[in-house]
């Protein structure tokens, strides 16, 4: 794959490349200066499984989580030693072939000579994404599986065999953030859209069989052992958790650890702890009724979604984990304070673009035009009843990149009516809103 040098041009492409190698010597410096950053919640129990995974032991993991990302850290570990600089740099590599695939994306959505330098820009200078390449979280992997898998089914869908490797990709993303499952029928619907049948029922037998095979042997794992046969089963402790969450913002007012404890001291199994949450649940909706309960939600999930804060500058110097004994140990300062500065303003400038890349939607006549745009739509109804961390946009923010790039790369070249101006203009509102709003309502 050839990302072409045309629009922007090759110096913009260097000069971009040095300011991203930059960011990251930043990152790193954080990371490691003047001692490791210090791990925070889920890390702590991927690290600690990993050196079970590594030297042999029993590992059990809750079936909350899928379970690759515990083979991964374990599996380098176990072949190069403990050091987190062996899953930081094939974790920066994932972000940066992720990076070299959404361009490709861009590129082929929009038809735009800058919108591979665009989306290359919005993501790769990203603190809140970049950062995971040094943190002990699976996103930087799902994100280089995900992407990778899209990126074959929209350029490749027609080779049996590219469509074969993007089954293997789907069941390895599905064993990296179970959150997938719900979005499968979005990546085998367009298959249908442009073939006959018999075509459009071979490339879906060779996109979901070979997944399927991927994650068989630890559904039946899970079914032998807690009851459920699925690859993870998150749904109804997020959804008791999200119902029940007091604060705007993640990392406030937290409730999630002594749910936790609550659940697992329910019952021995998941199928019969998920039985008591399902009763839990129906008691909570009779009690608040339906509507109570989206207003509710209605009032906070988004503020939370979509905060300016992300676990990055949580981690900072003041930061709400940093205030919690974690994160970054180095002190804060100038540059500190940049870098917090930088991803508020990104982060403020992605959301304001991605409002007009909503209302000036014109994907070009790709199977798969739509489908960034139904993923973020998708997320958003989840998350509306789902617990929220900042952590949890990553899955789906590439594609508001995407949304942000769909009207950069045609600034001053295209056109929209004032009734849709005005639309864009209320929903970047709305939107900045949501993610510098919360302290104020709070």
């Amino acid at each position: 794959m050839r990302l072409a040098f045309e629009g922007p041009g090759r110096r913009a492409w260097l000069a971009l490349g040095a300011v991203v190698l930059l960011l990251h010597g930043a990152l790193l410096w954080l990371e490691r200066w003047p001692t490791e950053r210090r791990l925070w919640g889920d890390e702590i129990m991927y690290r600690d499984l990993a050196q079970r995974f590594a030297t042999g032991r029993a590992v059990e993991l809750d079936p909350l989580w899928p379970p690759l990302y515990v083979w991964f850290l374990g599996g380098l570990e176990r072949m190069l030693g403990p050091s987190r600089l062996v899953p930081q740099a094939l974790q920066l590599a994932c972000l940066a072939l992720t990076a070299a695939l959404l361009a490709s994306l861009a590129r082929q959505f929009t038809g735009s000579p800058w919108a591979a330098f665009l989306a290359v820009l919005l993501f790769g200078l990203d603190p809140q994404i970049q950062s995971f390449a040094y943190y002990l979280w699976p996103e930087a992997l799902h994100l280089a599986l995900f992407i990778g898998l899209l990126w074959l089914l929209v350029r490749r869908c027609d080779q049996p065999l590219a469509m074969l490797g993007a089954g293997v990709l789907l069941g390895l993303a599905l064993l990296t953030k179970s959150l997938l499952m719900p979005f499968v029928p979005l990546l085998v619907l367009p298959l249908w859209r442009t073939r006959a049948r018999r075509a459009a029922l071979l490339a879906t037998g060779c996109l979901l069989v070979p997944a399927a095979l991927v994650v068989l042997p630890t559904v039946l794992a899970n079914g032998q052992r807690h009851g459920a046969y699925v690859v993870a089963d998150s749904s109804r402790f997020n959804l008791w958790v999200g119902l029940n969450d007091r604060s705007r913002r993640s990392l406030r007012s937290e409730i999630v650890g002594d749910e936790y404890a609550r659940y697992r001291a329910s019952a021995p199994t998941l199928a019969e702890r998920n039985e008591l949450l399902s009763t839990q649940l129906a008691e909570l909706e009779r009690q608040r009724g339906l509507a109570g309960l989206l207003r509710a939600q209605l009032g906070k999930q988004y503020f939370r979604l979509f905060d300016k804060d992300s676990f990055f500058t949580d981690q900072l110097p003041g930061g709400a984990i940093a205030r919690a004994g974690y994160g970054y140990a180095a002190p804060g300062g100038g540059w500190v304070t940049g870098l917090r500065a930088w991803s508020y303003t990104l982060h403020a400038f992605v959301l304001v673009a991605a409002a007009f890349g909503c209302v000036a939607l014109a994907p070009r006549g790709r199977a798969y035009a739509w489908f960034g745009p139904l993923f973020v739509a998708g997320n958003l109804l989840l998350f509306l009843g789902l617990h929220v961390k900042s952590r949890y946009r990553v899955q789906f923010w590439p594609f508001v990149d995407l949304l942000a790039v769909s009207v950069l790369a045609r600034a001053g070249t295209w056109q929209l009516a004032p009734a849709r101006l005005a639309l864009g203009a209320l929903l970047a509102l709305l939107l900045l809103g949501l993610a510098f709003g919360a302290p104020l309502l709070d």
